[in-house]
Parts: structure tokens; sequence; C-alpha cells
């Protein structure tokens, strides 16, 4: 199974929301955390960006949900 990035989020709070959304209509995804702005606590400049992943085939039902839910992504 091929897992395809739908969202690149800037920090813990923005990833919530989004897995929220996501585990509240069954779609699974993982998530590719940047490890030094955690360490530092800071979200800057791609510091501290979460990528949240689902798979491809349905990539485009949980963009779909996330636009439904007026999330910009």
């Amino acid at each position: 199974m091929e897992w395809v990035c739908i969202h690149t989020a800037q920090g813990d709070s923005e990833a919530i929301v989004i897995k929220s959304v996501l585990e509240s209509n069954g779609i699974p995804y993982k998530e590719k955390r940047e490890s030094l702005g955690r360490l530092y606590g800071v979200v800057v400049d791609g510091l501290g960006k979460i990528e949240l992943f689902v798979s491809e085939d349905r990539a485009e039902e949980a963009l779909e949900i996330l636009d439904s839910a007026m999330l910009d992504v």
C-alpha cells in the first residue's frame, strides 16, 4: 500500500485538528515528525513540521472531508 502526504502541519496544534477529523471519519493515517523543533519547542521554517499521510486510495476522500470541514489543507 502506498501512502501519500495530504498535509504538512506546522506544529502539534494544527496536526491534532487534522488527525481528529481523519479519525472521526475512519481514515487511517501515519505521521512523520521533524524532531529537532519538538526538542527545542520551536515551530518555524520547517522546524516542528508534521507530515500527515493516508493511503493512496483514501487520499481524495480525506482531502474532500477536510475541505468540507472547512480546514484549509
